[in-house]
Parts: C-alpha cells; structure tokens; sequence
C-alpha cells in the first residue's frame, strides 16, 4: 500500500471485486472523457483471475480515501519506449473531483514509479479540453 495525506493506492483484491465492477461499469460516472463501452463481469473477474491486474505490461492501483472507501483507479501501462510508462486515472464518483484526491494519487504513483523502475520518462494523455488533467499534468 502507497499512503498519502488524502488517499492511499493499493492492488484490487478479490474481496473487492463486486464493488469494483458495479463502479467501473457505471455509466453516468464515467463524464465526457471516458469510452462508455461497457466490460462484462465475467470478462472482468476472468482477467483479475489470471493477473491481479498487474503485468509487466501495466499495473492497476485502486484510490481509497482515508475512510478506505473506493474512490477510483489509477494506473500505469507500458507506452512508447521501455523506459516510459504513461498514467491513466480514474475518480468514480464526480463529486470527489476537485478535492485532490487525483493529484495526490498521481504524485504518490510517480514517486512509487521512479523509487522502483528504471523509467526515464512519465506521460499522461489527455483531451485538450480536460483542464483538470491539464493542472495534475
């Protein structure tokens, strides 16, 4: 577990799984910056299943506020070169958004990523709309 001031990452647990999907898979959460194609459950358990969600390919961190309530996800995939990785985050909840929570989980993964891996460079894409984004780059 990677702990901050307001949120703390950690790896999806089995446990979490029923939570998980029914957030991941809510619609009207996702806003204008996220694919509204839904995954099955099946499809969703099967690969927690096999890789926890973490490979050499990506990692999948959950967001938990101080209450260890689930808040989001945030990540890190493989991208261009093998010293690079990008970052995608995700708050379930539209309410969490501008109280730092994404901010915070963004540095302590950057932290996390640069103390534990050789990666040069960190990116994060983003439509050019999306200011909030913008200010955590």
């Amino acid at each position: 577990m990677i702990k901050g001031t307001l949120c703390s990452l950690r790896h999806l647990q089995a446990a979490d799984l029923a939570t998980y999907i029914a957030l991941v898979n809510d619609l009207p959460s996702r806003g204008a910056f996220f694919s509204s194609q839904l995954r099955s459950p099946e499809a969703i358990r099967r690969d927690f299943m096999q890789t926890g969600f973490v490979t050499e390919d990506s990692e999948l961190f959950i967001i938990e506020d101080q209450h260890q309530a689930m808040i989001g996800t945030i990540t890190h995939f493989k991208s261009r070169t093998p010293t690079s990785r990008e970052i995608g985050y995700r708050l379930f909840d539209p309410q969490n958004n501008g109280r730092g929570y994404t901010s915070e989980a963004t540095q302590l993964l950057v932290d996390y990523l640069f103390k534990a891996y050789p990666y040069h460079r960190l990116e994060l894409l983003m439509d050019p709309l999306n200011t909030g984004s913008e200010r955590i780059a």
